[in-house]
């Protein structure tokens, strides 16, 4: 059976849960596949990191060698990679065989006001995400040590030219991947097999909360999420979450960088 978008175009009933589920498999795959070829190159490639056994008996060595991977990691050219081989290409590889239903499954649908609409929400989202993350944290603390490293890391990687690298890194590239993969291919897999866009955006969202792996931030993570699949149902089009994923991504990362100066 076809559904069809608001245009009154046919689109096949493709995919379903199973192709969503198979897709995020694959993305989670390549994911730690990239995260083992960057360990195996700090450890084969930096002069100051001895072996493994000196490593796991020397402290001072296993946290150089735990900043050297969270420094590459939160590089944009490690960023870029892994958000395009991660999430970019499998909607497209699954589609593949559906090349002249790609923008109507996927909701490729442009206009400027929505656009906008995206833009302005991800700068609220922001506020909105700060202010969850302080309630958070009267209740539970999160690791200075960790906070600590994460912050040196990203001034090092971003400060100064690097800025604008990061902001097409973690801002655009980063949230055209990411939107496409779970707001685009993922939900639509969702609301085909469930017939609810509403527990599709449920579902996704909890889905692309718990790959971020932030205990702190899953509350506003979530949030964020279910926000963008809001936008995307309501316009019927991917690029609000698009604009909105760039613009929060960006706007964190600006306070992050620059916000103790």
């Amino acid at each position: 059976m076809n559904a069809s978008d608001r245009e009154g175009v046919q689109i096949p009933n493709y995919p379903r849960a199973g192709e969503s589920i198979i897709a995020l498999i694959l993305a989670l795959g390549v994911n730690l596949f990239l995260a083992l070829v960057l360990v195996i190159f700090i450890m084969t490639t930096s002069p100051s990191i001895p072996g493994l056994g000196e490593i796991l008996e020397d402290r001072s060595k296993l946290n150089e060698l735990i900043y050297l991977i969270v420094e590459a990691a939160y590089s944009p050219t490690f960023i870029a990679i892994s958000g395009v081989f991660s999430f970019g290409i499998w909607p497209f590889f699954f589609l593949r065989a559906r090349r002249e239903h790609i923008k109507s499954i996927l909701r490729l649908n442009f206009t400027l006001g929505p656009l906008l609409i995206g833009i302005l929400s991800g700068v609220a989202m922001v506020s909105v995400a700060l202010g969850l993350e302080w309630a958070i944290s009267q209740f539970i603390s999160p690791d200075p040590n960790t906070a600590r490293l994460l912050n040196e890391v990203m001034v090092v990687n971003y400060r100064g030219p690097r800025f604008v690298l990061g902001v097409l890194a973690m801002g655009v590239i980063t949230g055209f991947c990411e939107e496409i993969f779970f707001r685009g291919f993922m939900m639509r897999g969702f609301e085909n097999s469930l017939k609810s866009p509403w527990l599709a955006i449920l579902i996704t969202s909890l889905i692309f909360t718990i790959v971020h792996l932030n205990i702190m931030g899953f509350i506003p993570i979530f949030v964020l999420a279910m926000a963008m699949g809001i936008l995307v149902v309501k316009t019927n089009s991917i690029y609000p979450a698009i604009a909105c994923h760039a613009t929060y991504n960006s706007i964190i990362l600006t306070i992050t960088v620059f916000g103790g100066v």
